[in-house]
């Protein structure tokens, strides 16, 4: 997640790929959208990840970024690997934005990071769909009579009126949760819902649940799971929630 305003895009972890006995790996792949540039039509991006590699490999493998869309690639940036924490950005002409429902379209880049041996071979790769647009809240507490407050929602810098829905497991075994979703998800269409709060007494629903809300422009408001008890102060269960904190941004963080 970006630094500024909330700003942010959404990748997920799918492996590396085996080579003389040492897997190379991506971990913790971002697509972050810096800065969109109404002028120039276009969007500053930037790609981040670790790459986890044995030392024979520094400055002589390559790291390549691409940004797709219907087979095309829009956007590329490609260099050579040096160390871990890799970080490329990327200008995306002619930027397709993703919207909420109701405010634009929903278009979906195929987005992708590539490790290549010296001798092109392919070590690792990960690949997700992104949404380019930026988020930003403005929030205010402060309710006055002469300054009532706010919290606004603003994507692509433009206010969006939000109609939102409150999600709760669909079912108790939470290995069946998946199996509602073809027939529940759509009611949020049928809703014209814009936004979907997942409650922090339920469960982290499974990829189709985002998937599904990246095509149809549903922001999703997820809570942590700390919702409706009163949980623990001591310091072992404030390292759990941290831990588990970390693992639900680095798994859903790429979701437009």
């Amino acid at each position: 997640m970006s630094p500024e305003n909330f700003i942010s895009s959404r990748l997920h972890f799918k492996g590396g790929i085996a080579t003389a006995g040492v897997a190379v790996r991506i971990e913790n792949p971002a697509w972050i959208v810096r800065r969109l540039d109404r002028q120039r039509n276009g969007a500053d991006i930037i790609a981040q990840c670790r790459v986890v590699s044995p030392f024979r490999n520094y400055y002589k493998a390559t790291v390549r970024c691409t940004l797709s869309r219907d087979g095309r690639v829009c956007a590329k940036d490609e260099r050579l690997f040096r160390g871990p924490q890799f970080k490329a950005q990327l200008w995306l002409g002619n930027a397709q934005l993703w919207w909420p429902r109701g405010a634009g379209g929903q278009p979906l880049y195929d987005a992708r990071i590539e490790v290549f041996g010296e001798n092109g071979v392919t070590l690792a790769e990960n690949a997700c769909r992104v949404g380019i647009r930026t988020v930003a809240l403005e929030y205010d507490d402060r309710k006055l009579p002469e300054r009532p407050g706010r919290m606004l929602f603003k994507v692509n810098g433009e206010p969006i009126y939000v109609r939102g829905v409150d999600w709760v497991p669909l079912d108790p075994i939470p290995s069946e949760q998946a199996r509602h979703l073809k027939d529940v998800l759509p009611m949020m269409a049928d809703l014209n819902a814009n936004l979907v709060r997942v409650w922090g007494g339920g469960v982290y629903e499974p990829d189709a649940f985002f998937d599904w809300c990246d095509e149809n422009g549903v922001m999703v408001w997820q809570d942590f799971m700390t919702g409706c008890s009163m949980f623990p102060f001591d310091p072992e269960y404030q390292r759990k929630t941290r831990e588990e904190a970390i693992q639900v941004v680095l798994k859903f963080r790429n979701h437009p």
